[in-house]
């Protein structure tokens, strides 16, 4: 470990969905798992910073995840449309930068790849949304989260509420003119198809 001040210190990362969205049950796990087998032992309240957090939903939807990605790209990149910030393949799509990232690909399709099966559709209707907060100052100002007691406080719930929230937000800053009506990837799917459509 680096040390800092005399201190060991070191960087600890897992998925609460591994713990059934119990970020408190994942905690003890961790910190009795550390103690028993490497005799550390963790003040998680004590000098601990969050510095990523990933925020992801699966959503079902009427057509395959690829038909949306030219929706999903029209959408972005009014604000973000810089070559370099994002990378688009036919089953996902990643938009980086320097705060944030932002991923939707096809988990059903990951899921049968993962699983080994040999014959893959082209694509399914299982859409999983990230958003991935990579700097402590995007972590304070959009989650207010700054100690890993914030984190505590978040239930599943919560979490999907700004997560939604976010990525509205994200969508709103993105968009020509600027509304106070909400948008949803359904929506602007039914409006890009009607575009294409008429051209």
């Amino acid at each position: 470990f680096p040390v800092t001040k005399g201190e060991p210190t070191a960087k600890l990362s897992f998925n609460p969905k591994h713990y059934d969205h119990d970020i408190e049950r994942a905690m003890i796990y961790i910190d009795g798992t550390l103690k028993d087998k490497c005799g550390i032992e963790i003040d998680w309240m004590k000098g601990t910073k969050i510095h990523r957090i990933d925020l992801a939903g699966d959503c079902t939807m009427k057509h395959e995840t690829r038909q949306y990605r030219d929706a999903i790209e029209m959408l972005m990149k009014q604000r973000y449309s810089k070559e370099k910030d994002k990378t688009i393949y036919p089953n996902s799509m990643l938009y980086a930068f320097t705060d944030w990232q932002k991923c939707i690909y096809d988990r059903g399709l990951k899921n049968l790849i993962d699983k080994g099966t040999k014959q893959l559709p082209s694509a399914t209707n299982e859409m999983r949304d990230e958003l991935r907060l990579i700097r402590e100052r995007s972590i304070n100002g959009w989650m207010e989260i700054y100690s890993f007691a914030d984190v505590l406080k978040m239930d599943q719930t919560t979490l999907n509420k700004r997560r939604v929230d976010l990525a509205m937000q994200f969508i709103e800053q993105s968009a020509v003119k600027k509304t106070k009506n909400n948008h949803d990837i359904e929506t602007i799917y039914d409006l890009y198809s009607n575009i294409t459509t008429l051209s």
